[in-house]
């Protein structure tokens, strides 16, 4: 039996499906997935994302070029990819989570997302549109211009240190993690979101542990008499953005590169600024 690519897409949805698939390795496997996908035809898919070979791709774009073809993506040729070898190999079919839907899946692999990351300085009422232009927009730590009645936040990317200041810094903080998709939270936990966090996540939102020594592959940390520079916030939620999204450039707003003592900022506004993929604006 011949597959389709809506069975295909069918199959690649449910781990159960795939599993059978993959049972029985002398068996040819475009015809199995066509055989699976007529069995369970009929099968509730009331409240099930059906898998989106647009949405996995993005979260993998560094392999978009594996399967483009004539300027779009071979659906099928990333569906067989997933349920013969990303579903076993642990590949989310979502790895960017809310963040991604298929309009800006699309634009990922087309590469004319427009994403930004923004500082904490004041903004102007025009840069503040601009910036709600982007697909995607990352603010850092208490997201001090933020007002969530008009600005968009997609990520939010924080260090619990923050949560050691006054109350109505954390109180600040509030809106910007109500309203963001991905909090992303430096040196934390694998297992969840730190204690300091204080408001429970929502269905729609994804935590993200930000490790550091995973994400900054050169900085410069250079040492002091009582401590060692190391990076700001906002430097690594570039680091993590230029990673997640290897197909595009990253607009930088409301940074101004000085500040505490803590980090080596000299060394963080050269980088940004040799960094072809980063536009300081």
């Amino acid at each position: 039996m011949n597959a389709n690519v809506n069975d295909f897409i069918f199959v690649a949805s449910f781990d159960f499906m795939i599993e059978e698939v993959l049972q029985n390795e002398n068996e040819n496997i475009l015809t199995k997935i066509g055989e699976v996908a007529k069995k369970y035809e009929n099968h509730d898919i009331t409240d099930v994302q059906l898998f989106d070979p647009w949405v996995y791709i993005a979260g993998y774009s560094f392999s978009r070029d594996l399967y483009w073809e004539n300027d779009t993506l071979n659906e099928e040729m990333v569906c067989l990819a997933f349920i013969s070898y990303g579903y076993r190999a642990g590949f989310k079919r979502n790895l960017l989570g809310g963040v991604c839907t298929r309009d800006v899946a699309e634009k990922i692999l087309h590469k004319t997302a427009k994403i930004c990351i923004v500082g904490n300085c004041p903004l102007s009422e025009e840069t503040r549109k601009e910036i709600n232009d982007h697909d995607i927009v990352v603010r850092c730590n208490r997201a001090d211009n933020f007002n969530p009645d008009i600005d968009k936040v997609d990520y939010l990317v924080y260090r619990t240190v923050i949560f050691d200041q006054s109350p109505k810094f954390k109180n600040k903080m509030k809106s910007a993690i109500s309203c963001s998709k991905v909090i992303a939270e430096i040196d934390g936990s694998l297992e969840g979101p730190s204690d300091k966090l204080k408001l429970r996540l929502k269905k729609f939102q994804a935590y993200f542990p930000l490790l550091v020594e995973n994400l900054v592959t050169e900085y410069n940390y250079k040492k002091k008499k009582s401590h060692i520079k190391k990076p700001s916030t906002g430097f690594c939620a570039i680091q993590m953005i230029l990673q997640l999204y290897p197909l595009a450039d990253v607009n930088l707003y409301g940074f101004t590169f000085n500040g505490t003592y803590h980090h080596n900022w000299k060394f963080e506004k050269s980088y940004c600024d040799k960094t072809e993929r980063i536009i300081v604006k």
